[in-house]
């Protein structure tokens, strides 16, 4: 039922990487909200990479909860549309992928 409230970001498309956004509105109550994206990359015009900062909202507490999402943009059609992602949930899971990133690329 949780998708049926929060859509999954499968819908975001922009004719320009930097007009993506992560927030969403539903009847007018804002669900999840974008604090801060970060383009990553963009590649020849047809791949981007975007980092994505926001906040959503618990339904059952009506708390906000911090979240990163990676996402990968593919053009198609004249529009960039989100290809593949993952979400970072809560701040261990971000120690850990930190770490990780450290160990593996000699950081």
């Amino acid at each position: 039922m949780r998708d049926e409230l929060i859509r999954k970001t499968s819908g975001m498309k922009a004719v320009r990487i930097g007009d993506l956004n992560a927030s969403y509105e539903r009847l007018g109550i804002l669900h999840r909200r974008q604090t801060d994206k970060r383009i990553l990359r963009k590649e020849r015009g047809l791949w981007a990479s975007v980092a994505f900062k926001f906040q959503e909202l618990d339904p059952s507490t009506g708390e906000w909860t911090q979240k990163t999402m990676f996402a990968f943009f593919k053009k198609i059609k004249g529009f960039f549309r989100r290809y593949s992602y993952f979400n970072i949930r809560n701040k261990e899971e971000a120690q850990q992928i930190c770490d990780l990133i450290k160990e593996w690329w000699d950081l």
